[in-house]
């Protein structure tokens, strides 16, 4: 049996009322912005970097909440 772990960092982006959902092309389910930690990465650094690649703006963390895995 051939399992493969994910490890995500995903971001809770607000503007006032509003949160920032993702939604892939063809999917009509939503999620939050973010992606794949990379071995050896901090979920913080893995999720600045994906808000680069996905959004194309510089990002800061303002606290850490959780760290989600699934297979």
């Amino acid at each position: 049996m051939n399992i493969q772990f994910h490890y995500r960092a995903r971001a809770i982006i607000t503007d006032g009322d509003y949160i920032l959902l993702a939604r892939a092309i063809g999917n009509g389910n939503t999620f939050l912005p973010g992606g794949h930690i990379e071995l050896g990465e901090k979920a913080e650094e893995a999720l600045v970097r994906e808000i680069k690649e996905e959004l194309g703006v510089d990002s800061t963390i303002r606290s850490f909440l959780d760290a989600v895995e699934n297979s």
